[in-house]
């Protein structure tokens, strides 16, 4: 006959050696047997009830040792799964049902084994006749459908892994059959102990290594991995203690028996505390077969509705709740609670075993119990099963991710990157190294993009996925350094002329490649060129002597890329105001300096200053030592075109007096230019907002389709989900509700996605998708007005 195999195993997993031949064993390289189950198989087989029942009142302690034979030994053959599957835990069951002795050790004092089941009737039908381990659940089918032979009548040979039964073993076999298996979570400590509890062991999975062989000695416990590499083997669960300390400190442990015969652990015992079992701990089985008698008799009590099960992520408006009827039952009330721990409260009564649920926040975690009755009594809710279940999110555009680069010989860089689904194509974009902000380069609809010019020194890139109506957030940036070569001459090179009395302000054009510039500056006494200084940017101060003495100073810039510098830059000349009269009195420093984005950059706003000429607006970036001029302006506002989203910069202002004289800095000012693309995350985390956070008036404008500009007005009621929001313009209303809340400053409504600034809720970045929400599709800002 073939042997019997329930599905394909998928990869082989090596394991450390067989029985010990004394105390301290050699550790061999071989099979111990368990092979981890595939997704595929873990997945189609029940879960036991313990999993979802809140446990009170159980034991401190449970050892069922005695209803097991004595440990045995595997040897070298790799089938710890058949010794704890059927010698361990078929005996059991079979010795619970029937109370029979299982005479002397088969191994150790001659027993015949009539009680006691062959390990090698399991092993060597799910094997494949490869002496390579075996799945536990196909050794659990194994029972449920053909049963299992005695020792007696299928002894043990570890030579032997390739025998397969004969007719009539199978039909001695068949009166042994098992009624089924159900997993029970490894790392629910509770569930364990339960299942222990109602006398139900378990044959365990376990994370084992060439370590496990020195762990157990003396009745100790088990509580950590001393060596790194780690691999199956399978045991079985037979008590708890919760009184049992770890060397760590640990209370409560769980008590093991193993196939490696008495010299493994104590006497083929051991202990691991709960801690521990989290990480060694793989997988559990329960066969279901004898079970405990002294249950209350069925129709005598209304007991609670068993194999409760919600829906997770199979529908996106509902979930539906099932459960087994309850006998006696004439109805039943569906509770729900947002949490596993919290309140439950009824939300529906049917005589159905089915409900579905509409009234839910897609994505988000509800919780169900279950309560059966009839026109005398009904079950109580904490006596009930906990289901827990969602409603799939709808799909959003996601940030695309693994993005890498590689330069190639020909000095080009070959940017690829995984693909987003949703996406119809994507926008490479490439960081400006004089402005630090990204502008797109290519628009590809596959997921890679060749550079072919890319500067010689770091290049930085981000990409975005672009969708039918939208585009997500950008990727993470990486940055690839370009072919080495020397960087390119410095252009457009200029000196203020008298435009500071105590300084040379140099500017020129930022070379690509460049880290770095190195200032030089023309000594007429030597007739050669000094050092001023080096700069990260495309710009300088002098604030030396000479640059204050108001003599025409000469000036050239070169560019440098790691090692290497460009060519020298033309010489620019320029000098300081020395023809003012600096004993005058210097005019007041501009107050209430104040920034305040526009659609092209930042507006300057301060306090007009008596007796002033004009202004000098400065700005320099964190970790500066200058500050740079940008401007002159006559009046106390000034707009500065940015194109660098996400930096910061300090602005400063001076006033310039009609003698000359420029007063000190005003108080700087910090100013950062963010885009709401980089606002809208895709997080799935439901929150309330702040009180009053959001709440307000708001007013902002934006270009219409005919290209005038539409100002408009925004009012937020917003305390939740299901709050008022109105968007006006043009004579207009638009109402809509809050639908979800995805961060505290980020609302989701009917075409609507409106964001704040972490932290700063007085300017909000507005994206309305839908013309029915807001009469035409736009993306832009509004500003708090009360």
């Amino acid at each position: 006959m073939k042997p019997f195999f329930i599905s394909a195993a998928l990869v082989l997993v090596m394991f450390t050696a067989g029985g010990p031949a004394s105390t301290e064993p050699a550790v061999e390289t071989r099979n111990e047997g368990y092979l981890p189950e595939p997704p595929e198989v873990y997945d189609r087989i029940p879960v036991s009830d313990s999993a979802f029942i809140r446990h009170r009142g159980l034991p401190s302690r449970v050892d069922l040792a005695q209803f097991f034979p004595p440990p045995g030994k595997q040897g070298k053959q790799g089938s710890c799964v058949g010794w704890a599957t059927t010698y361990a835990l078929k005996s059991y069951h079979e010795k619970r049902k029937r109370n029979h002795d299982f005479g002397p050790h088969v191994q150790e004092a001659g027993g015949r084994g009539e009680n006691v089941f062959s390990p090698a009737w399991t092993y060597n039908q799910v094997n494949k006749g490869k002496d390579r381990g075996a799945h536990i659940p196909h050794a659990l089918d194994l029972l449920v459908e053909r049963g299992a032979v005695t020792w007696a009548e299928w002894p043990y040979n570890v030579a032997d892994f390739k025998k397969q039964p004969t007719s009539a073993q199978l039909k001695t076999a068949a009166q042994y059959r098992a009624k089924g298996y159900e997993t029970v979570p490894a790392h629910d400590t509770e569930a364990l102990k339960a299942e222990l509890a109602n006398g139900q062991p378990m044959v365990i999975g376990v994370n084992s290594g060439p370590d496990r062989w020195k762990c157990c000695r003396n009745e100790s416990v088990y509580d950590g991995y001393t060596v790194a590499n780690k691999n199956g083997h399978a045991m079985v669960l037979i008590g708890y203690d919760d009184n049992k300390r770890s060397p760590k400190g640990h209370r409560g442990a769980f008590k093991i028996m193993d196939s490696d015969g008495n010299n493994w652990g104590t006497n083929g015992y051991g202990w691991v505390s709960y801690e521990f079992a989290q990480q060694f701990f793989y997988a559990a089985y329960a066969l279901r077969d004898w079970q405990p008698q002294g249950d209350a008799p069925i129709g005598e009590k209304l007991s609670p509705p068993k194999n409760l099960r919600a829906s997770q992520g199979t529908e996106s408006d509902s979930i539906t709740v099932t459960w087994a009827a309850s006998t006696g039952a004439l109805g039943y009330q569906v509770l729900r609670s947002d949490s596993a721990d919290g309140s439950f409260g009824q939300i529906s009564e049917t005589a159905e075993t089915h409900f579905k649920d509409y009234s839910i926040d897609s994505g988000r975690n509800y919780y169900y119990r279950i309560v059966a009755l009839n026109e005398t009594e009904k079950t109580s809710a904490d006596e009930s099963l906990v289901a827990s279940g969602y409603a799939a999110e709808q799909k959003i555009l996601g940030a695309v991710q693994g993005l890498k680069g590689e330069l190639l010989p020909n000095g080009q860089i070959r940017l690829s990157w995984q693909g987003v689904e949703l996406a119809t194509s994507y926008k490479v974009t490439k960081e400006n190294f004089a402005s630090g902000a990204f502008t797109t380069i290519a628009t590809p609809r596959g997921t890679t993009h060749t550079d072919i010019r890319p500067a010689a020194g770091p290049n930085t890139y981000a990409v975005i996925a672009i969708g039918r109506s939208d585009e997500a957030p950008p990727s993470a940036s990486i940055t690839v350094e370009g072919k080495s070569g020397m960087p390119g001459r410095v252009e457009g090179l200029q000196a203020s002329a008298g435009v500071f009395a105590d300084k040379i302000q140099l500017t020129w054009t930022a070379v690509p490649g460049a880290d770095r510039y190195w200032v030089v500056r023309f000594n007429a006494s030597s007739g050669l060129w000094q050092e001023a200084g080096y700069v990260k940017t495309n710009a300088f101060s002098d604030s030396s002597p000479e640059a204050k003495s108001g003599t025409v100073q000469a000036y050239s810039v070169r560019a440098i890329s790691g090692i290497q510098a460009g060519p020298a830059a033309l010489p620019a000349r320029g000098h300081a105001n020395t023809n003012v009269n600096r004993t005058g009195k210097p005019p007041l420093a501009p107050a209430n300096l104040k920034a305040t984005a526009t659609k092209t950059g930042v507006l300057l706003q301060f306090a007009k200053v008596a007796d002033a000429a004009d202004y000098l607006v400065f700005r320099k970036a964190p970790g500066e030592s200058n500050w740079n001029f940008i401007a002159a302006t006559k009046t106390p506002r000034f707009s500065h075109e940015l194109d660098v989203s996400g930096k910061l910069f300090f602005y400063a202002v001076r006033a310039r007096g009609t003698n000359g004289v420029e007063s000190e800095l005003s108080k700087p000012i910090g100013f950062s230019l963010a885009t709401d693309k980089s606002l809208f995350k895709t997080r799935s985390a439901h929150a309330l907002l702040p009180t009053g956070a959001l709440n307000g008036s708001y007013a902002g404008n934006f270009y219409g389709a005919n290209g005038k500009q539409v100002d408009f007005t925004l009012e937020i009621r917003a305390a939740g989900v299901g709050s008022e929001i109105l968007f006006m313009h043009s004579g207009r209303t638009f109402k809509t509700q809050v639908a979800g809340i995805t961060e505290p400053h980020r609302i989701l409504a009917s075409g609507f996605e409106i964001a704040a600034a972490k932290g700063n809720f007085n300017r909000l970045f507005i994206s309305c998708r839908q013309k029915p929400a807001c009469g035409q599709p736009f993306r832009d800002t509004a500003t708090r007005v009360r």
